[in-house]
């Protein structure tokens, strides 16, 4: 049970999904998502697709948006230690992995019941390939990339791409 959270006490939710790290974390209202990361003793790489509505803390649960069964259609490959930020209801994922990606990829969450992946194509120079960096997102348009760790070592660059706010169809 989470009622301990009204009375600022740590208190273990409902079944969480498997044992995690380098995941990230973000908030779409009152709901914290929650992507990739490795799993398990063995740290193998995920990519399914997590929620908490903390609205109610004492009716906490998670529910499991997207899996590797393709319910949110073709997405990204499993990984961990990648940026994730959020643009109104699309959570932004870039890079991570152990092969240390580079790729833009946008999970559209207008509809919680058939959220989708799509792959975003960019232009002109990109970021390294790159784990362990940070994302935001400002004015609801921009995303803003810093640092990390490449395949030459660690970084302190700071890269922006301007991204169109597009109306879920």
């Amino acid at each position: 049970l989470c009622s301990s959270l009204h009375y600022l006490l740590w208190g273990q939710c409902s079944a969480p999904p498997s044992t995690r790290y380098g995941h990230s974390a973000v908030m779409l209202g009152t709901e914290m998502i929650v992507f990739g990361g490795r799993s398990g003793s063995q740290g193998k790489e995920t990519n399914d697709v997590w929620s908490m509505d903390l609205k109610e803390p004492k009716n906490i649960k998670w529910v499991q948006l997207c899996g590797d069964d393709e319910k949110c259609g073709a997405a990204p490959a499993p990984r961990a230690f990648h940026s994730a930020a959020m643009m109104g209801n699309k959570m932004l994922v870039f890079g991570g992995g152990t092969w240390f990606a580079n790729d833009l990829w946008m999970l559209d969450l207008q509809d919680r019941m058939k959220p989708r992946w799509h792959k975003l194509s960019t232009s002109g120079y990109s970021p390294s390939h790159r784990s362990d960096h940070n994302a935001v997102v400002l004015q609801h348009s921009t995303m803003i990339l810093l640092a990390g760790q490449t395949l030459l070592g660690y970084t302190n660059d700071v890269w922006a791409i301007q991204l169109k706010q597009q109306k879920s169809s």
